[in-house]
Parts: C-alpha cells; structure tokens; sequence
C-alpha cells in the first residue's frame, strides 16, 4: 500500500494550473473531530482552528471513505464548503449537524453525516473542483481511480467520461481515522489515529501540547469533547473515565445502591445526587484499586423509603492539578413505577430519563417468543401505558400471555419505541413472573389517532381498509391502512408470528395488535404502527353491509398545535355518528394535571358528529403552573388521553 505524503500532494497540485487562494494560509488546522457516538449519531461536528478573523474562502473539508464502485477506497462521503465564513475570535470555527447538543458555539451547520466505520479519511483543502460530488451510500467522486493509495492528479469526477482536471490547489491539513490497520478502506494522509481497540475511533482532538499529535477522545459524548475550546492536556491529562457500574441497578425501597468508577489519571472522586430534584448532597468516594493509570473509587448511595422516588446523580474526578471530569449523568426510580410516568420526551422526542434503572409491574400482552426467535422482544402494560421488554438473545424467563410479571432495567428507546432492556449500568434484565393474569382490553384506536400516547400498548381498529393489492400477508412487510380520513398508518406483519400466508378475503378487517413505532429521526413523532400478534388479531369483514365508510365521522383526539405552548393552543377532535346522521352525543373534554386533578373543562353537553376545534388559553388553566398536563377526550362510550405542555 502506498501513501501519498502531504508535502508531494501540494507539490503535484502546485504544477498545475490553478491559481491557491492567496487569502488561506496554513495556519488553519483540524483541530478536534466527532463522528460517531453511543445510539444516534445526532453530535457529529469536526473544529477548525487558526488565526482570528482568518478567511476561509476557498478552503473545504473533504472527507475520503468507501469507493463508488467496488474499489479499496477515493470515493468522496463529505463535502463542506466554508466560503465566506471565518475563524472566530477565539480562534476557533466550530461545523455541526442540526441535532447537535454538545455546547460550544456553532458558527456554520451542514450535513455532515460522517462514516463511522471503516477507514476514512479527513482533508482539508483549498480550491476544491466543482465537479466533486458527494454519493449517497458509497462515496461520490472517486479520486483515486486506481486505487494505489494515491489522489489521482486529475479525474473524471462528474461521470461524464471528461476530464475535470485536479481535485483540489492544495491540501492545509489532514488526518486519517483507523478501523483496521493494513485493509480495509485506503487512507490518505500520513496522519493516523486509531484503531479505538478494534474500532475507528468516535472522537479525537489535537494535542494542544505535543505538537501534531491526535489523541482518542472518549466515545461517550460530553467527557473529552471541547467544542469551541481548548483541547485537554495530552502531557497532563485530566481524568478520563473508562467504566461507571451501580450494583443494583434499581434498588428497592430502602435498599442502598453501591456506586463505582474506573477513571484514568485521577488522584480523588465524589458522587453528587439529588433525590426527586432536591437539594444536591456530596459523597466522598474511597479507593478500592489500582491498576497503572486507572484508579476505582466507590461509595454508596442511600437507601430511600417510597416507591417511585427519584435519584439521580453523577461522579467528579479530580487530578492533581487540579483538573476536574464529570461522568455521565445517571439515575434511577426506587421500587416500582408506573409506565406512563416515565414516558416524558424532550421536544427533540427523547426520553429524558433514557438509561435510568426502572422497575415495572404489569400483564403480558405479548407472549415470549412471538415476535422473535432469537431476541427477547415482547411487551407488557400497566393502568398507565405500555413498554417493550427486549434483550439480544434469549432470556431465562418466558412470560405467557396475560401473566402479571415484574421487569427491571435500563430505559432505551430504539427509532423512538420505549423498551426496557439491560442497557447503561444495568447490564441484567431482571424479569419475574407473579402469576397467571387476563390480558387487558385493547383500546380502540384509529388510524387518525395512534400516536405517542397509544405507543407499546395493545390496541384495536375496526372496519380498516387494506391496500387492494394485499391478496396474501407477507412477513417483515408494512401496509399502509386507514378507517379514518386522512390519515394512514402501517400495520407490520412480523415475520416471526403466524400471520404471513394468510390470505385476505376481504379488503377491510378489525384488527388487534401492540401500537410500536419506528421513526428514523427526532422528533420521533411520525411513524407509528399497529402490529398484530397472532393470525386471529385479524378478522376479516364481508362488504355486505359496510357501505361507504370512508366519510362516516369516527371518534379521534388530536394532538394539540402548537405543543408546547405558551399563551393558547388549539385542540381539535372528531364526534362520531350516532345512530342516525344528525343524532348528536355527548362529549366531555377536560384538563389534568399530573395528579390526576381537573384544571380546566373545555366542552361538557351534546354535539353533533364532525370535526371540532377548541381554543385552550393559558387562562383557561385557572392559574396552574409551567409543566406537563393531560387532556381527555369522552366521547360516547370512549376515551381518548393526549399529553400537552405548558411553558414559559
């Protein structure tokens, strides 16, 4: 394998024609790089540094992984042009992704979506040529045709069979992150980082003293990162943790929980926590062991005396110098909480007590087994809501349907479905079967209305209109299905259950099944699914009789717009038919707060079928307070509950 050095690449492009952007100078620099990072990669960005107020006209960051085609490497996976922008003041330029969170000023976004396996390579460019392109699962232009390990001097890089010419003037800087050492994906700079134990590595930065040298940063986000500052001492490091582990994961009420660390270059620690937000107490951490540079502290978290009590808490690690690190912030709920107490998203649709110790007591609605054959993936439900247990591979316990069973673990949450599962500190999936029990009544549901409020319970749909082209139901297959206008939703036929094969004998069926979701981005709002468990959750339905139900009014609860809101927001919902057209039905809808009191009634009295609106005001709330509300819908014999939040 041959490497083009950095110094003959300037030297090959410098013989041709091109004229170097004479406002650049070398002295702008990569300076620390994310791109990957534990679940959703929603924190990649890549620092520049140089001279303040130096402009970056002309220069661009290309980034070099997969080839186009079937070759070792060139092809182009990013491009990020920096034309009229300029280092900041504190000589620093920070590019990140719209999702990211990680602090520090962010002077330019752009899609960055970098490869987070593999070879790649990052080069940061002067006068790059237009007819780059960025491809869409390998790389885009191929510049290195050949694949010898060295960019091409020119290349067809548009697919046009013409000669573009050079790829760029020249190259300011560059460094290659390392998956596999000697194969895999060609690199291209005489810089390397990495492999991250058998892994390219998620983060790294430049030393800031010991020049030219890149370190691996941690890659959990927020430890090693300093986006927009300074990077941490190579010669004196600050701590760095390496693992944090709580035995047991989610103690029951009045049992102590054992909280250790294995941090690098630390002399002292302490734990911070807080019990259900209050006033924050500091435990000092003793030393248990050493082993070179790693030092394991521990303490003990006390015991606390209610179900549901929340503690939450993190580790600061000190060095001589001192410098000081924090590790993650963790928590979790003492004894047994409700389901639907813990279903509290941020406006990104994050679980906000994501990988916290939780406890559930509730009925099987999926028995063990159905939905896989490997993978431990079934659900269960309480008064409060509805979860999914999962757990890679198979688990000891193999609850049937309807047993009342206790679960404890870590909250995850996977394309915006809320499972619990051993994740985080609590690496066991703990699971105990209480005894038989009956399965909960589905709600009904329809598909204007399954959303995020239904998500992980079973639920039912009548009178739902199949695609016409659906004859005979195939496995790991969605179809998209509608009872009301103008929504739609998919109903996932697994392929682990015993329904593909079945054949539809009739394009409208009742369904029953567990509402999931699998939503590829924040908000995680979209895409939720009814997901039948057996052959017999659907029943086909004869068209005798049916008549046009598509424009029949059905009893629907929508979530309110805009939410959060902070002076009105509007709720809409739908009154179905009664017995006749015109018969009207009584319809109540009312606010809750999270005890569960009435703060407001907003409709009570007899309606006719249709769509409504109503107008909620702040005022209309009776003086309550910012936070989390519940509004609920009585229409006829049903019910329908949304979440809405009230904020400043």
């Amino acid at each position: 394998m041959r490497f083009l050095s950095r110094g003959l690449l300037i030297f090959l492009f410098l013989t041709l024609t091109i004229v170097v952007n004479a406002g650049v100078s070398s002295a702008v620099t990569m300076n620390e790089i994310r791109i990957d990072q534990p679940g959703t990669d929603n924190d990649e960005y890549i620092e520049l540094s140089g001279t303040p107020g130096e402009s970056l006209n002309g220069v661009s960051l290309i980034v070099i992984g997969d080839a186009s085609t079937a070759g070792l490497g060139g092809g182009v996976e990013c491009i990020v042009d920096f034309d009229g922008y300029s280092i900041q003041s504190d000589g620093f330029f920070l590019v990140a992704e719209t999702t990211y969170t990680l602090g520090g000023t962010v002077d330019m976004v752009a899609n960055l979506n970098f490869e987070n396996s593999d070879n790649v390579t990052f080069l940061l460019v002067t006068n790059r040529n237009d007819s780059l392109n960025v491809g869409s699962g390998y790389g885009g232009s191929d510049v290195d045709q050949d694949d010898d390990g060295v960019i091409d001097a020119s290349g067809d890089y548009g697919g046009d069979g013409g000669d573009d010419g050079a790829p760029w003037t020249s190259i300011l800087d560059s460094v290659a992150l390392v998956e596999t050492v000697g194969s895999g994906d060609l690199i291209y700079s005489t810089t390397t980082v990495g492999p991250d134990g058998s892994y390219v590595p998620g983060h790294v930065y430049l030393c800031p003293d010991v020049a030219g040298t890149w370190k691996i940063g941690q890659f959990t986000t927020g430890v090693d990162d300093t986006p927009g500052a300074a990077n941490p001492s190579c010669l004196s490091p600050a701590p760095d943790f390496t693992n944090e582990v709580r035995v047991p994961c989610t103690p029951v009420v009045g049992q102590t929980a054992t909280v250790t660390a294995m941090v690098t270059n630390a002399t002292s620690a302490e734990v911070h926590y807080t019990v259900n937000g209050g006033t924050e107490t500091v435990l000092s951490m003793s030393v248990t062991a050493t082993s070179g540079d790693t030092t394991t502290f521990e303490t003990t978290l006390p015991g606390q005396s209610n179900n549901g009590d929340l503690v939450e808490y993190f580790v600061r690690a000190y060095n001589a110098n001192p410098d000081t690190t924090d590790g993650h912030n963790q928590g979790y709920f003492v004894g047994t909480v409700n389901i639907g107490d813990v279903r509290v998203n941020d406006a990104n649709g994050y679980n906000i007590y994501r990988y916290y110790g939780v406890r559930f007591t509730g009925t099987a609605t999926v028995p063990y087994g159905v939905f896989s054959s490997t993978n431990t993936d079934y659900y269960m439900q309480d008064a409060t809501g509805g979860i999914n247990v999962f757990q890679f591979g198979a688990h000891s316990v193999h609850p049937n349907l309807g047993d009342n069973i206790t679960v404890a673990g870590a909250l995850d949450q996977y394309r915006g479905k809320l499972e619990v599962s051993p994740a985080g500190p609590c690496d066991t999936l703990m699971v105990e079967i209480n005894g038989p029990g009956t399965p909960p009544e589905a709600k009904l549901v329809d598909t204007c209305t399954l959303g995020e409020a239904e998500e992980g319970q079973l639920v039912r749909m009548k009178i739902v209109q199949l695609p016409a082209d659906a004859d005979t139901l195939e496995g790991n297959t969605s179809y998209w299905v509608r009872n009301c206008y103008p929504d739609s939703i998919q109903m996932f036929v697994d392929a682990d259950t015993d329904i593909p094969g079945t054949v539809a004998t009739s394009q409208y069926i009742d369904v029953v099944g567990i509402a999931g979701q699998y939503d590829y981005s924040a908000p995680y709002d979209g895409s939720y699914q009814i997901i039948p468990r057996f052959a017999s959750d659907l029943t086909f339905l004869t068209t005798t009789g049916l008549g046009d139900r598509s424009n029949r009014p059905v009893a629907r609860l929508l979530q309110n717009s805009p939410n959060p809101f902070r002076r009105n927001t509007e709720i809409r919902y739908t009154v179905p038919s009664g017995a006749g057209a015109e018969v009207q039905v009584p319809v109540k809808l009312r606010v809750f707060d999270i005890h569960g009191r009435v703060v407001a009634t907003l409709v009570d009295g007899l309606q006719s079928p249709g769509e409504k609106s109503v107008n909620l005001s702040r005022e209309a709330l009776n003086g309550a307070g910012d936070g989390i509300y519940f509004y609920q819908l009585k229409v006829g014999n049903e019910t329908f509950t949304r979440k809405l939040v009230l904020a400043q």
